[in-house]
């Protein structure tokens, strides 16, 4: 069993996420292990972002609809972001994308059609959607944005 797993887990595959990083100014693609479990009846598939993207820890949220128009997407995604229990460095790629001061990583993971509550399960973000799911995360910034500091110009 590969070290870095969870215990009582087993490690599956890789996958391709999409990642901001704090240390470059181009979103880029990154294989990321991802390992099985069984809870009961439930199969759950989790991916392992502490190296090299959360050292100390995550939290996520998922995004199934357009945050302006609340449309369905075709697929599920999970964002995962620095809690910020430690200072994070400056995200220089999200600054020159969005143009506004963001602290530590972000990385998206994309769900697989066959997720369900009772298997949860991930597949690669493909290259072609990358830019879509860029837009989609600039408006969720926006949105966080708007609700913590209201109209706020950078």
């Amino acid at each position: 069993m590969d070290e870095k797993m969870p215990e009582g887990s087993i490690r599956v595959k890789d996958i391709e996420v999409l990642a901001l990083l704090h240390d470059c100014v181009v979103p880029t693609i990154w294989h990321t292990p991802t390992s099985t479990s069984v809870d009961g009846v439930s199969i759950s598939e989790d991916v392992d972002l502490r190296v090299p993207f959360f050292p100390n820890g995550s939290v996520s949220m998922m995004i199934c609809t357009n945050p302006s128009s609340e449309a369905s997407l075709p697929y599920a995604y999970r964002v995962y972001m620095d809690p910020c229990y430690v200072v994070p460095p400056h995200n220089q790629c999200i600054e020159k994308i969005f143009g506004k001061p963001w602290m530590g990583n972000i990385v998206v993971v994309r769900y697989a059609r066959t997720y369900s509550l009772d298997r949860k399960c991930f597949s690669n973000v493909q290259k072609h959607e990358c830019e879509v799911m860029i837009a989609l995360l600039g408006e969720w910034l926006d949105e966080v944005w708007r609700k913590a500091f209201g109209q706020v110009v950078f």
